[in-house]
């Protein structure tokens, strides 16, 4: 949301909700990642709201939490856990 347009932008692209997201220090990315079936991580660019780069499956259920190292360089993420079967509907 641009405070001074009143504009807001929409990131249009997981099928996921998402359950993780960062900023990069500049604020020139925004990172976006979820959990579940089809999972993805999407590197947005704040400015035009295109995604850069996209890694699908980046963990087999998907991302938890995640963070860019100042320089931009790295992302480190963390993966969602393995769903625990309900032994009592098995």
């Amino acid at each position: 949301y641009d405070y001074n347009t009143g504009v807001q932008r929409l990131l249009q692209g997981h099928v996921n909700a998402i359950t993780a997201t960062a900023v990069s220090v500049d604020k020139q990315w925004i990172i976006t990642a979820d959990t579940g079936a089809d999972s993805m991580l999407v590197v947005w660019d704040r400015e035009s709201g295109s995604p850069v780069k996209t890694i699908y499956s980046p963990h087999p259920y998907g991302v938890h939490a995640l963070d860019i190292t100042p320089d931009h360089k790295y992302l480190v993420t963390l993966s969602a856990p393995t769903p625990i079967e309900d032994s009592h509907h098995s």
